[in-house]
């Protein structure tokens, strides 16, 4: 899984009208994990979810992510691909 250097990076990878709803996330979160449908011949390709990863949530960390997907349809299956450490850590 490739890490983001920023912020500004993941945000890059989603449309504005959600920027706020992951900041949002982001200010409470020790990992955000982008997830995202590698499956070329379907009609869900590229499509991403940003998940809150560490303490707290039911993903303790990054590496318990790898082994993770979201979906049960397999044509729709989002895998994690990336992932931004907040540099503040855990913010509660």
């Amino acid at each position: 899984m490739l890490e983001l250097k920023s912020l500004k990076e993941l945000l890059d990878l989603f449309d504005p009208s959600v920027h706020q709803k992951i900041l949002n996330l982001a200010a409470r979160a020790e990992f955000l994990v982008v997830f995202e449908n590698p499956t070329f011949d379907s009609s869900a390709f590229g499509d991403r979810t940003v998940l809150k990863v560490g303490y707290g949530c039911t993903i303790k960390s990054v590496e318990a992510a790898e082994g993770e997907h979201l979906y049960d349809l397999p044509s729709q299956r989002q895998y994690p691909v990336r992932f931004w450490r907040n540099p503040q850590g855990l913010v509660q």
